[in-house]
């Protein structure tokens, strides 16, 4: 028997030699290690040099502990012993005498020319190792010995087992002559991918034990998501703790019970006298018989996917013994006897790896891993899919590339692909994904029609609040026509097409869930059914959980791709995305996200079945997208609409404050600024009569009153305001969104008024809380850095000012828009601060900008374009061009004039004309 001497520091290693041990036993190996010496007596050093003399070879491991050094006596007594140690291993005097045992044990392989197998841990290979480890490993390396990096407990479990085999091939050889064997195919080898940590969990539980009892596990999962791939891997790689490996498939009970009586054949177990017997009873009883009285065999049964097949295959294997049982099915629920292993979908690392692997006859590209990545993507990580995907691509010899455009095409030839031979795989993607459906219809038909309705979520998890509540289970009883929704969901998830996330959240995987949807000739219900659920939970969370909102997004936007179908359910439909539009505008500031939405509902709300107060509750959100992205003509439109609506209709006050809201702020962008102040004067007396002091909506109402005061000039009042909003923020106990948005404009209104103290310490708030609340990369922040950007400037902090400024203006061309009115401010403040310190190029090419993007999208008049102009007269003043200066001044002081005059008329009256630069 081959003998193998285990060496490493006890207290780094001592559970990974144990566990290497357990593995190199059950693999009929001799195992010694140094704790094994301490019972014999005797002087340790001198004990490691009789054993590893002993041994067949010796695995050292290098890790950042070094152990323990022997007593100088010991390693004098060796020394007289073996005086040309160190001619030997070329070690000095020093180094020799500052070896701990560990260390000796390597020295000692080495010097007797026994096989030395190193493994490194990679996070020794990282750090910075100290005396004597550091000296050890650096000798190591200088007698040019050969050495393999591990990470991990499995990656070591896995290289040193697969060292050794191949070490002592011809040891192993004589055994396996002995071994029986039927496994199905061979082992892949290196193509199996991202599956270390179901190896390892699969070693855990049929790891050798004391008890006769047989071990019984099972690995569950979606139907070729490679279970059989995996068992069958397991069984080579483990090949040496078993004298049988024997396969049956089991996808009936009558599969079952011919294909396990059929083991008595000359080719598996031998058994003449039952094989020469037609009675299958006899057979199997044979069969049974030889698995009890034998030891160190491995039963795979595979395929066990249908109810009655599993519960043969516990009755009949619970009465075996001395060997272990890996059971492969698509059911994730087992006795408690069963141990299971969930396999789930490769990552995208695994995934591409694999790709790039299997394609060897592919034409290749440069960009072959990215497109190898995006299609593992593609795939969901599915094995089967990813398998069938690199065999294809070999046997046409084509590109990942053009594999990709076929597939995302949906051409049938590559979905429907096929080759046994090739894939090692019986069935198709599509014939193994219209099983595992036809099963579950077989054995609870609403659980068919359920997952037919997910199938028109998003791939995202879906929430368990879509399920878990008597609303819930109400509209589901309605759509399924069944009351027992969680029967249903219990059937999906037995047969492992959904899962449940740690929250709860049911997941599908994207090609079931695509599938599915191919499956159903005429998706009309369902889709009425899914649109129905979902509005009930978007309207439930609308009233409880933010956080669940956030989490059914994903689903509302699902539903836009499925836009057509909407009205067969207009109003449920509108409601729905209204109530998602909202929470993205006015909760989560993604007016971008919810511009999709909103437009859908606008289309859906002129339809006769949407009421005029759903109308009003979308209208006040689609107005704020488009008012986010300067669109003021659409925005002003609409915003007018809802309010004409809810002068003539019994509208929800806090609907008519949103408008009120959104309507005053156009205003103000517009310049109208007495309308502005009326429509907030109303809002806010809305608020009065409806809303508590602290209700956000107010706040809003606030801030936006402010800000209209701070463009008026009316510091002293805006600052008031600003206050106010924030002690009503202070009351919430919160450092929210809007509560650092508050103290940033109190900051702009102080910057403004030229109180610069009290400015820097809002906006030190302002720029610390929205960070926190919201991060970096919003107009917020942006403009929080503009105004920290101003009071740089007026304090005289320039290049400050203009890092600030710059940065706040790389942030809105990124998330908002080059042309957008925020984008002008800084342009604006930036041209203020190059002025100040003399860089009239900059100045004029920042006061330029701003004066494009407002003419672009402000009426004219407007006192921000005769600001720019003014601005740009002082700097064609600097550049001594007086003429054009004053002709800038002139134009600038019309403008004014003309403003004051037309803010007095209706907002209705104004149009936009010529730009005047």
């Amino acid at each position: 028997m081959t003998r193998i001497f285990l060496s490493c520091a006890s207290g780094e290693y001592k559970p990974i030699r144990v566990m290497l041990a357990d593995d190199l036993r059950s693999d009929a190996y001799e195992v010694r290690s140094q704790e094994d010496l301490a019972a014999l007596g005797g002087k340790l050093l001198s004990l490691i040099d009789d054993q590893v003399r002993e041994c067949s070879g010796v695995v050292h491991l290098v890790g950042v502990s070094s152990g323990e050094t022997p007593k100088p006596k010991e390693v004098e007594q060796l020394q007289r012993s073996y005086r040309d140690f160190g001619g030997v291993t070329g070690l000095s005097e020093q180094q020799i005498q500052r070896l701990t045992y560990t260390q000796w044990e390597a020295w000692l392989a080495i010097y007797h020319k026994i096989p030395c197998f190193v493994f490194v841990e990679e996070v020794a290979l990282e750090a910075t190792l100290i005396e004597p480890q550091s000296s050890h490993w650096s000798a190591l390396r200088e007698h040019g010995h050969h050495w393999i990096p591990f990470s991990d407990r499995e990656d070591l479990r896995t290289k040193a087992i697969t060292k050794l085999h191949r070490f002592f091939e011809r040891t192993i050889r004589q055994s396996s002559e002995s071994r029986i064997e039927n496994l199905p195919y061979p082992s892949i080898d290196t193509l199996l991918k991202g599956r270390q940590a179901d190896l390892g969990q699969l070693q855990d539980r049929l790891a050798p034990q004391h008890s006769r009892t047989v071990s019984l596990s099972s690995i569950h999962g979606l139907g070729g998501i490679g279970k059989t791939r995996l068992a069958v891997e397991y069984a080579w790689r483990n090949a040496q703790r078993y004298r049988a490996l024997l396969f049956v498939t089991a996808d009936t009970p009558q599969d079952f019970t011919q294909n396990l009586s059929e083991l008595v054949s000359p080719d598996v177990l031998d058994l003449p006298d039952a094989f020469a017997s037609v009675d299958q009873k006899k057979r199997l009883a044979a069969v049974l018989k030889w698995l009890r009285e034998n030891e160190r065999w491995l039963l795979i049964i595979d395929n066990v996917d249908t109810e009655s097949a599993a519960q043969l295959v516990e009755k009949t294997i619970g009465s075996l013994c001395n060997g272990h049982v890996l059971i492969t099915s698509r059911i994730a629920t087992w006795s408690p006897a069963v141990q299971t292993v969930e396999l789930s979908v490769l990552d995208e690392s695994a995934g591409t790896d694999f790709l790039l692997a299997r394609t060897r006859q592919r034409i290749r590209k440069g960009d072959d891993e990215e497109i190898a990545r995006r299609l593992a993507g593609d795939l969901g990580g599915h094995a089967l899919a990813l398998e069938q995907a690199g065999a294809y691509i070999d046997e046409m010899q084509i590109s990942l590339a053009r594999y990709r455009e076929l597939w995302s095409d949906g051409h049938d030839d590559v979905q429907n692909w096929q080759d046994e031979r090739v894939t090692n795989y019986p069935r198709s993607l599509s014939a193994c994904l219209r099983l595992n459906l036809m099963h579950v219809e077989q054995n609870h038909p609403p659980a068919r029609q359920l997952i037919e309705h997910l199938s028109w979520f998003d791939a995202e998890p879906i929430p368990s609040g879509v399920f878990d509540n008597s609303r819930q289970e109400a509209v589901w009883t309605e759509v399924l026509s069944d009351k027992r929704l969680f029967k249903a969901l219990g059937s999906l998830r037995r047969y492992s097409l959904i899962g449940r996330d740690r929250n709860g959240a049911v997941t599908m995987h994207r090609l079931v869930r695509q599938f599915a949807q191919e499956q159903q000739s005429d998706s009309t219900s369902q889709i009425r059914g899914t649109l129905k659920v979902l509005h009930r939970a978007v309207a439930s969370a609308e009233l409880e959980s933010s956080e669940e909102m956030g989490d059914l997004i994903p689903h509302v936007d699902a539903t836009l791709e499925y836009e057509d179908k909407m009205p067969l359910e207009p109003a449920v439909a509108a409601d729905m995305l209204q109530i998602a539009g909202n929470w993205l505008v006015f909760n989560a500031n993604e007016y971008r996200r919810a511009a999709a939405m909103l437009v859908a509902f606008q289309r859906l709300s002129a339809d006769p079945m949407v009421d005029d107060q759903m109308r009003c509750r979308g209208l006040p959100a689609l107005a704020s997208v488009y008012w986010y992205d300067a669109d003021y003509d659409l925005a002003l439109r609409i915003a007018q609409q809802a309010r004409k609506i809810s002068k003539k209709t019994d509208i929800d006050p806090r609907v008519c404050i949103r408008i009120a809201d959104i309507l005053g702020c156009l205003y103000t962008d517009l310049g109208y600024f007495r309308a502005s102040e009326y429509v907030f004067d109303e809002g806010l007396a809305l608020c009065d009569q409806h809303l508590s002091p602290t209700d956000p909506i107010r706040g809003f109402l606030l801030n936006e009153k402010a800000w209209l005061y701070r463009e008026m000039g009316r510091y002293q009042e805006a600052a008031a305001m600003f206050q106010e909003r924030l002690q009503a923020d202070e009351m919430m106990q919160q450092e929210s969104q809007a509560f650092g948005i508050t103290h940033n404009n109190l900051a702009y209104v102080y910057e403004s008024w030229g109180c610069l103290d009290l400015a820097k310490e809002h906006n030190d708030i302002a720029l610390r809380v929205i960070s926190a609340t919201i991060g970096e990369a919003n107009k917020y922040f942006a403009h929080a850095l503009n105004v920290c950007g101003d009071i740089q400037r007026k304090s005289g902090q320039l290049p400050a000012a203009i890092d600030s400024l710059e940065r706040s203006l790389e942030i809105q061309m990124t998330e908002i828009a080059d042309v957008h009115p925020h984008t002008a401010m800084v342009h604006w403040s930036l041209a203020e601060t190059h002025l100040a310190r003399a860089d009239l190029r900059q100045a004029e090419l920042h006061a330029k900008n701003a004066l494009r993007i407002r003419e672009r999208i402000l009426p004219v008049p407007h006192p921000q374009i005769a600001s720019c102009l003014e601005q740009l007269a002082r700097v064609e003043h600097t550049f001594d061009r007086s003429a054009e200066s004053e002709r800038l001044s002139k134009l600038a002081q019309e403008m004014r004039q003309k403003h004051r005059h037309l803010e007095k008329t209706r907002p209705t009256q104004r149009r936009k004309v010529k730009p005047v630069h």
